[in-house]
């Protein structure tokens, strides 16, 4: 029989829900935060860091408001488009700090932020550090880059650049929520579990990875896109963080990819004189798969070296048939991938947890 909450969510998303019980008043002891915060934001239900952070803020925080916007409200090409509700929340909740998951604002909101004395912040989500959606040339969204209080990236090789641009930069990287993502004891169905987009641009590699892998490894995708290779069977994707917890758990290795497929698609923005030569670039995704306990293979390169100890807490690999030869060998030892995976787990519960996170956000916030 169908409990109230798993009837509900047949109705709404999984999120909305999580949002609703996590704004309840009676939750638990809150504390206020120092200043009065806006937390401007819009909706994509994959995006589980968005989501981990704001019902962390709204269990454990007072003076924070929350103002959502649809992708139809919001769309990246006119972001103006829904001015007047946003207008309404500075008039109504009057913050002192607004703050905007992804860079989401029209120039004129802008203007109306930061004319009123309000310390403006905002957070990419993505490689795309150079640009703001809907500027008219990478000029312009350097300058509106500029105009805010603090930008916070998770990319940390583009400091520099922003710093001669002169934008207040800081880099926060990126979390996961420990209710979401956690080890538990169920049976391993997958050999090898990748995860994501393999057919935009910046991932046009990992079909050629997935297509050489599963020539000697039998490999389980979760993606909206079936490639249709051999030794590839594609299980579709979810939103739902419970969902794909147990995917990962059901996997004996999870590999991802952070290497940039193809650069141009970053490096055609008008007027750009700032270029992004990166080779790769850390994915959200880490940081939940190896909270939940999985063993994790991707591609060796420095940022990923500065976060984790190879062969400690992550497996890196060296070219496509280092992966295979590391890929068999972990295979064959279980306890192994096991070891891998919980050292993975305590890493990431200690220094890469949503509370973690937050907590370096509210000091950025309050003193950007």
């Amino acid at each position: 029989m169908w409990s109230m909450y798993e009837s509900l969510q047949r109705i709404i998303s999984y999120q909305k829900l999580d949002q609703i019980t996590s704004g309840l008043k009676f939750w638990r002891t809150r504390k206020q935060f120092k200043v009065r915060l806006l937390f401007i934001y819009k909706e994509y239900h994959y995006d589980h860091e968005l989501y981990a952070m704001m019902r962390f803020l709204k269990r454990h925080y007072t003076n924070v408001e929350f103002l959502g916007f649809s992708p139809e409200e919001r769309p990246r090409e006119n972001p103006g488009l829904s001015s007047g509700r946003l207008f309404r929340a500075l008039n109504d909740f009057k913050p002192e700090v607004v703050f905007t998951y992804e860079k989401i604002l029209a120039p004129v909101e802008i203007d109306r932020i930061v004319q009123t004395g309000i310390r403006l912040v905002t957070f990419t989500c993505g490689v795309h550090t150079f640009a703001y959606g809907g500027m008219r040339s990478q000029q312009d969204a350097v300058e509106q880059l500029r105009r805010h209080a603090l930008y916070l990236i998770p990319h940390a090789p583009h400091l520099p650049a922003l710093a001669r641009e002169g934008v207040n930069a800081k880099e926060l990287p990126f979390w996961y929520e420990p209710e979401w993502f956690y080890p538990i004891e169920v049976d391993k169905v997958y050999d090898i579990l990748f995860i994501g987009d393999i057919v935009t641009p910046l991932n046009s590699n990992r079909l050629d990875l997935l297509r050489y892998l599963s020539q000697s490894c039998k490999v389980t995708l979760a993606s909206d896109v079936d490639p249709g290779l051999k030794n590839v069977t594609c299980i579709g994707s979810t939103s739902n963080p419970h969902t794909l917890n147990k995917w990962i758990n059901q996997s004996k290795l999870v590999l991802g990819s952070d290497r940039i497929g193809d650069h141009e698609s970053l490096n055609n923005l008008p007027g750009q004189y700032i270029f992004y030569t990166d080779e790769f670039f850390m994915r959200q995704r880490v940081y939940p798969v190896m909270g939940a306990g999985a063993c994790y293979l991707v591609e060796r390169h420095a940022e990923v070296e500065n976060k984790f100890k190879d062969g400690r807490e992550i497996i890196l690999w060296d070219g496509y048939d280092d992966l295979v030869e590391k890929v068999k060998y972990l295979l064959r030892d279980e306890h192994e991938c096991r070891r891998i995976g919980m050292n993975a787990f305590s890493k990431c519960v200690l220094e890469h947890s949503v509370g973690a996170r937050v907590n370096q956000f509210v000091k950025f916030a309050i003193n950007p």
